[in-house]
C-alpha cells in the first residue's frame, strides 16, 4: 500500500511538472499582436490601432505605415516599451501629415526581448497589414459667377467647403474681338476651412479696363482659374465682369 502511494505521488508530481513545462512553453509562445482597423481617420490624420498580448514578456511595439500602392513601409511611429503585462492590451498611434483621398497601409510590429540570462536572440512579429483611405479635402467654389470691378479691382467671393484651409491663387482673363488675351486681375488668398471670403484682385490691366469700357453695357465674358496648394482641386470657370 505504501509503495502504491509513493508511485501515485510520483505520478502526480510528474504530471504537475509536465503541466508546468507545458504552461511555461505556452507562455513563451503566447506573445501575439493583431493589427486593428484605423479609426478615426480624417483628411490628413489617422489613429492606428492594435491589440498586444505580451504574456509577461518585455517587448516594444510600433506601427509601420506607407502608401498602399508602393512596396514596403516608409514611416514608423515612436516605439513604446511594455514590460510585465500579461493581459491583452489595446495599443494605438496617432499619425498626421497624410494626403487627403489617399489609400495607406499599416501594420503593428513588436520586438520581443528574451528573458534575462537567456542566450536567445530578440525576435519580432507583425500583426498583419490593413489599409485605410483618408477623407477628401473638400472643395472651393464661387458664390457667384457675376463679378464686379470696384475701384479698379475684381471682387471675387469664394466658399471654402473644406476640412482644410483653402490656400491658392486666382487669375482672371478675357479675350478681345481679335482673340488676344488680356489680364483682368490676379490674387492670392487663404480662407479658413468652412468659411467664405471676399478676395479683391490686383488692379485690372489697362487693356481689360478698355475692353470693359468699349463693350455695350460694360459687361464682358472672362475666364477665372483657381489653383490651390492645400489639396483642393483646381478649377476653370466662365464668369462675367461688369464695372
Amino acid at each position: 500500500m505504501q509503495l502504491t502511494t509513493v508511485r501515485a505521488a510520483s505520478i502526480i508530481a510528474c504530471v504537475a511538472a509536465v503541466a508546468a513545462v507545458a504552461a511555461g512553453a505556452a507562455q513563451a509562445v503566447a506573445v501575439s499582436a493583431a493589427t486593428q482597423a484605423a479609426t478615426p481617420v480624417t483628411a490628413t490624420t489617422a489613429t492606428l490601432n492594435g491589440i498586444l498580448v505580451p504574456a509577461g514578456a518585455a517587448l516594444s511595439y510600433e506601427f509601420e505605415y506607407g502608401l498602399a500602392d508602393r512596396p514596403g513601409f516608409s514611416s514608423d511611429t515612436t516605439a513604446v516599451s511594455v514590460s510585465g503585462v500579461t493581459a491583452s492590451t489595446d495599443v494605438l498611434a496617432e499619425i498626421t501629415g497624410l494626403k487627403p483621398s489617399t489609400k495607406y497601409k499599416f501594420q503593428l510590429v513588436t520586438g520581443v526581448q528574451p528573458p534575462a540570462g537567456s542566450t536567445a536572440a530578440p525576435s519580432s512579429l507583425s500583426g498583419g497589414v490593413l489599409t485605410f483611405t483618408t477623407g477628401g479635402a473638400g472643395k472651393v467654389s464661387l458664390t457667384s459667377r457675376k463679378l464686379k470691378v470696384r475701384k479698379g479691382r475684381v471682387v471675387v467671393r469664394f466658399n471654402c467647403a473644406s476640412t482644410l484651409t483653402c490656400t491658392g491663387k486666382v487669375s482672371i482673363t478675357a479675350k478681345t474681338d481679335v482673340g488676344a488675351t488680356v489680364a483682368c486681375g490676379t490674387a492670392s488668398f487663404t480662407i479658413a476651412a468652412g468659411e467664405r471670403q471676399t478676395v479683391r484682385t490686383h488692379k485690372v490691366s489697362a487693356s481689360c479696363k478698355a475692353l470693359l469700357t468699349d463693350t455695350p453695357g460694360n459687361v464682358i465674358t472672362a475666364r477665372l482659374k483657381a489653383r490651390f496648394t492645400t489639396y483642393q482641386s483646381r478649377f476653370s470657370k466662365s464668369v462675367t465682369l461688369t464695372s
